[in-house]
């Protein structure tokens, strides 16, 4: 999965969960009120059939009472405060005769029960129980509808916001495109005329230039190898396919004072002074790509050191740790330090890319890494498997 469609998932993903989370608490308030009006329905339908037979009871026409419960659609218990059953066609009498003397509405089983003391209807110690139809169908199904116009609008406003968002990032991504590709035109053109530079610079007869001419030249040097760690990044990136994939066994300690040597001249110019304290230590990688991790290490040792600093490369216990005198690095930043295109010091240049490539490999090669950092140095530890 490329970055695009990586990016466009995220956006999506966070759309349709807060588009989920508003509809939800919606349709849930909107539930709770629908089946508060079918309960309030329910209960005043009780209600009406609760004084038509308050009515039938004062002028004591119990022969009314089944005509009521028929024509109301509800079920009636007329029970005395002692237990006695003067009336009933209830579904669960032995269910609801503890309701006697709790005045009230309830829920048993589903269905809403109406009770009331028959006080109006000057029946003393006698309740009226009416059980009216069961509702937790009518909830059910309420649930299960509100529960499929979710789905529905969810998917519906998943494809609308997919097909949005490719709308929206489509300029954005011809302006990537056209940047990559541009990227890789301007590294693959800028080969030839280094490797001219670099050719021309070691066919240089030294002892016939004077110590000024020297120095030119080897400033001319120390830029064409930043150079050409800069195009090797950059290859790196753009032209994975031309990197050499062969795994082999990879010995640290000669690798390193080989890097070191790469970079002799930046170090001198910097006069920076250099200790060593190292173990052999070899394992099976690629040999291009341990180069690589450690030619940036060293470069970011390097270019973010003082005049007249110090680089400490440490190898013990298959932990390399890399350190140099420069500016404390805050926690912020090092936790964002091995992001592409991020750039820490603004003062020195670059792209952001070596440390992302330092943290790419290690990911590969299951190498842990850690950054530390002080007022005085800052340490790169590698831990190898």
């Amino acid at each position: 999965m490329n970055q695009q469609n990586r990016l466009i998932l995220k956006i999506l993903a966070l759309y349709l969960l807060t588009s989920i989370a508003f509809l939800s608490i919606f349709l849930f308030i909107v539930y709770h009120l629908q089946k508060k009006i079918i309960f309030d329905e329910e209960a005043q339908r009780l209600n009406n059939a609760m004084g038509a037979i308050f009515f039938v009871l004062r002028h004591k026409e119990f022969h009314e009472i089944q005509k009521i419960s028929d024509d109301f659609n509800v079920r009636i218990g007329i029970i005395q405060a002692n237990g006695k059953i003067l009336f009933s066609n209830l579904s669960h009498t032995h269910k609801t005769t503890n309701l006697v003397a709790k005045n009230g509405l309830y829920i048993i089983d589903g269905h809403v029960y109406l009770v009331d003391i028959a006080r109006r209807a000057k029946a003393k110690n006698t309740f009226v129980i009416l059980e009216g139809n069961n509702i937790s169908d009518k909830f059910f199904s309420l649930k299960v509808q509100y529960i499929i116009l979710e789905i529905f609008t969810t998917i519906l406003v998943g494809i609308i916001a997919f097909f949005l968002i490719k709308i929206l990032l489509k300029p954005l991504k011809q302006h990537i495109e056209w940047l990559n590709r541009f990227l890789k035109d301007s590294t693959h053109e800028i080969n030839t005329p280094l490797s001219v530079i670099i050719m021309s610079i070691e066919r240089f007869s030294k002892q016939e230039l004077s110590q000024k001419n020297l120095k030119r030249l080897n400033n001319i040097n120390i830029a064409a190898k930043t150079l050409t760690h800069i195009y090797d990044d950059l290859v790196y990136l753009n032209f994975p396919d031309s990197i050499p994939n062969k795994e082999s066994k990879v010995d640290l300690l000669p690798l390193i004072e080989e890097r070191l040597d790469f970079f002799g001249l930046h170090i001198t110019q910097k006069q920076l002074v250099v200790q060593k304290d190292m173990q052999d230590y070899s394992f099976y990688a690629n040999p291009y790509k341990i180069s690589k991790l450690i030619d940036n290490l060293l470069s970011n040792a390097i270019k973010y050191n003082k005049m007249g600093g110090f680089v400490h490369v440490s190898l013990k216990d298959r932990v390399l740790c890399i350190e140099n005198s420069g500016e404390h690095i805050t926690q912020d930043d090092a936790e964002k330090i091995f992001t592409r295109y991020v750039r820490v010091n603004k003062d020195q240049g670059g792209f952001g890319i070596g440390l992302s490539l330092v943290a790419d490999i290690c990911k590969e090669y299951k190498i842990g890494i850690q950054l530390k950092s002080d007022n005085e140095s800052i340490k790169f530890f590698l831990q190898f498997p």
